[in-house]
């Protein structure tokens, strides 16, 4: 989980993570250079064009009062989701099919929903995707090859008000699915997150996620270091004469 409130840059973040120089530093940065990494964006942005969206909306297309057990219909709804999306690059991952399974993009309409409802009630097809997860999953392990899977916009697919029904099953499903290899990262407002019903040990997952928030220090530092990098020589000369900050942390700031 990357938790953040609205406007502290999760999709600039959810973007950048597709920048191979951007990605390649992080890498650096985390000492994992020798790691190898796809990234897959499950949701499309706003300004991406129409052949690209990849979002439903389940309040219009999946009528709720259809749903008898909305953990039961929304895990596997995450599942189909997730294996649709993985499927749909499979000549970004080089994973070949044996499945025979249709695969198709994600749209915004009724023959989406259809096509998703059909591998959910399914149960012999249903038990086919997961298997082919797992295999997914073995094919990567095998290339020793991990896989991002970004969900950010998650409020195009379910609205607010439905989170508790049908995002808190995603996150379940995150937590305790066994791949080694599929690695779904969730941008997750953190205000939203607080509102989920239908969580356990939620303030563990909460310890747990990235906070995408600044705090007070950080944003002090943050400035310090833009002034600090312009006036250098101006800043150490006054603080200097001036007595205002301590010899020893004058030093360390040097």
């Amino acid at each position: 989980l990357l938790l953040g409130g609205k406007g502290t840059g999760k999709t600039a973040f959810y973007q950048a993570l597709r920048v191979d120089s951007f990605f390649k530093n992080l890498l650096k940065r985390a000492q994992k250079e020798k790691n190898k990494y796809k990234i897959i964006n499950a949701i499309s942005l706003p300004n991406e064009s129409n052949k690209q969206r990849k979002f439903i909306d389940i309040a219009a297309r999946f009528p709720q009062s259809e749903i008898k057990d909305d953990e039961y219909f929304y895990r596997r709804f995450w599942e189909v989701f997730i294996w649709n999306t993985i499927r749909c690059e499979d000549q970004y991952t080089g994973f070949k099919s044996t499945s025979g399974l249709e695969v198709r993009a994600i749209h915004d309409d009724n023959a989406t929903a259809e096509y998703i409802k059909r591998y959910i009630s399914d149960g012999d097809l249903f038990t086919i995707i997961e298997k082919e997860l797992y295999e997914i999953d073995e094919y990567l392990n095998k290339n020793d090859l991990n896989l991002m899977i970004l969900f950010d916009q998650l409020d195009k697919i379910a609205k607010p008000n439905l989170w508790s029904k049908a995002v808190a099953p995603l996150i379940r499903y995150c937590q305790t699915h066994n791949f080694s290899k599929i690695q779904p990262k969730l941008f997750v407002r953190s205000d939203l997150f607080k509102k989920l019903g239908n969580l356990t040990n939620k303030q563990s997952l909460e310890s747990q996620a990235i906070d995408l928030e600044w705090g007070r220090d950080e944003l002090f530092a943050f400035f310090f270091k833009v002034i600090f990098s312009h006036t250098r020589k101006e800043f150490i000369e006054y603080s200097e004469t001036a007595g205002i900050i301590h010899k020893g942390k004058l030093k360390e700031v040097k």
